[in-house]
């Protein structure tokens, strides 16, 4: 029985998001794409500010269906939230991923000193161009990012005031991923480590913060290997 992969999301994603990175496993896996209020399929849902509450409407989604065998993926907002349902699942229903793959984002204990969610305009659009991943005709297009800043802004402050609670290492393998020219280091990623008492590995792959579009097929290679 091929496993599950869960995809948990990043700021500003939708139920759509990952489907360029996916597309070519969807014949042969389960993939469930993790959505949040306010965007996608939860248009009509308000938004959420607190990382707690985003995690728990993640969890909310997946307790009720997971079965294993099943993966766990997240980019940048998406890592800290896979993690930290992988540390709910087991504690309540002694259930735990074949592999948890991060990608974009430093180990939960490095702190991260970035507020862009409040930025005004100008600077938060810059913040988002450093980023990539979105095109520059939806930053040049008033209407467009009128309708996608708020969604932003409400990512960004609930990963961007998250708090580390120190937990327990996993007994899960951590695999993390990174771009070469992004914000996080090496040295960031590869504090994933202690996070697990299973194996880790740390690949690098050219490109910024959305290396994951450039390289689809390594990385998938990678999730389900």
């Amino acid at each position: 029985m091929l496993p599950t992969i869960w995809c948990f999301p990043f700021a500003g994603a939708s139920y759509y998001s990952y489907k360029p990175l996916f597309k070519s496993l969807e014949q042969s896996h389960t993939i469930r794409y993790l959505e949040l209020p306010g965007r996608g399929n939860r248009m009509n849902e308000p938004l959420l500010y607190s990382y707690t509450e985003v995690l728990n409407d993640i969890f909310h989604q997946i307790k009720d269906e997971i079965k294993e065998p099943f993966i766990f993926y997240g980019h940048s907002m998406g890592a800290q939230l896979a993690f930290d349902t992988v540390h709910l699942l087991i504690a309540q229903y002694n259930l735990k991923p074949l592999k948890l793959v991060v990608s974009g984002r430093g180990a939960p204990a490095v702190v991260s000193m970035n507020k862009r969610y409040n930025l005004p305009k100008p600077e938060f659009k810059y913040a988002l161009q450093k980023l990539g991943g979105i095109p520059q005709e939806i930053l040049n297009d008033d209407e467009f990012f009128s309708f996608f800043e708020p969604i932003l802004r409400a990512d960004f402050q609930a990963i961007e005031n998250f708090t580390y609670t120190q937990k327990d290492p996993l007994d899960v393998p951590i695999h993390a991923l990174l771009g070469d020219t992004e914000e996080t280091t090496p040295d960031e990623a590869s504090a994933w480590e202690k996070e697990t008492t299973a194996k880790f590995n740390l690949k690098i792959f050219n490109g910024g913060h959305f290396f994951i579009l450039e390289h689809t097929e390594s990385i998938l290679e990678l999730i389900i290997e």
